[in-house]
């Protein structure tokens, strides 16, 4: 019996030693983001990186695999500092209302247009920034964006359709491009001072020429709202707070507001809380965030996600 038991026991050891040694390739190359796109996808997957290091770990420890054990540790502390845009607080909370916002990718095949009419019912907003919107989802939509009479739509039969509704009036209000990308730019002229805002969805980075298009699209992002004093860029980004890709939005002096408020995966829906945080509410400017939250499914893929800001005094 000693035999088979020695056995099973060299495999275990020898498949916890090749998987901590993918855990950390992964977990480097996931810095050099910069690079190469492919490893830029790696850095999306940071927190189920920490998680699997605390897993891989322990069963290194049940192993007596000391050096593995160290390995793990470091994979852990390598991830969570690249996490840190969201784990540390970057937008500060409280003040008195001045916008609430709902941010929905509806995924254009998604038929359950009345999940998506009772959440705008159900919160009653000031804006409702759509992504993926067709013809179908705007007329079926209509009755409950009433109140919303100010509006800029542009429904498309692929995926970069978009919709914005407000409100309060929209100033300057023009369908526009960012590289390329169909994006929708406003001034919202709320009671607490006008804002400029962005709606956009650069391309998913599935492969080497839509990651350039994306990283293109970011980059225009960027520099619209570098020339803004105050600014929200609303969309589906496809690309996390800790990316590289997300790089240039932060020297902009873009902050996510869900940044330092637990786990604010969006897609996809199926995983949760852990899924990924890439649609987002960017601010820049005197905000705060008096409440903010990724809602329950709503027959999309993505997540929604609701929030009320301030304006610092």
């Amino acid at each position: 019996m000693g035999e088979p038991a020695d056995m099973g026991r060299r495999i275990a050891r020898a498949a916890a030693r090749a998987s901590l040694a993918l855990l950390a390739a992964v977990t480097v190359l996931g810095f050099l983001g910069a690079v190469y796109w492919a490893f830029d996808l790696l850095s999306h997957f940071r927190l189920h990186w920490g998680l699997a290091a605390v897993v891989g770990g322990a069963l290194a420890a049940g192993l007596r695999l000391r050096r593995w054990v160290a390995v793990a540790a470091l994979c852990l502390v390598a991830n969570l500092f690249a996490l840190r845009p969201v784990l540390l607080t970057e937008v500060p909370g409280g003040g008195p209302p001045a916008v609430s916002v709902l941010l929905a990718n509806v995924l254009r095949r998604n038929d359950d247009f009345a999940a998506v009419a009772r959440w705008v019912q159900a919160h009653a907003p000031d804006v409702v920034a759509l992504v993926e919107p067709d013809a179908r989802w705007l007329a079926a939509l209509a009755p409950v964006m009433e109140r919303h009479t100010h509006r800029v739509l542009v429904p498309r039969g692929d995926n970069f359709g978009l919709a914005l509704y407000s409100r309060h009036p929209l100033r300057g209000a023009r369908r526009t491009e960012t590289a390329g990308v169909p994006a929708i730019e406003a001034i919202i002229e709320l009671p607490s001072g006008p804002v400029p805002v962005l709606l956009v969805h650069p391309p998913p980075p599935g492969g080497a020429a839509l990651s350039a298009a994306r990283d293109a699209a970011i980059d225009a992002i960027a520099a619209w709202a570098v020339e803004q004093d105050v600014a929200l860029v609303l969309g589906d980004l496809n690309a996390t707070p800790w990316s590289a890709a997300f790089g240039p939005l932060r020297a902009a002096g873009l902050r996510s507001v869900g940044a330092g408020r637990g786990l604010t995966g969006t897609w996809p829906a199926a995983l949760g809380r852990l899924g990924l945080p890439i649609d987002h509410v960017l601010a820049k400017g005197p905000f705060t965030v008096v409440d903010f939250a990724v809602d329950p499914p709503i027959g999309s893929d993505h997540r929604p996600v609701r929030v009320t800001l301030g304006r610092a005094r």
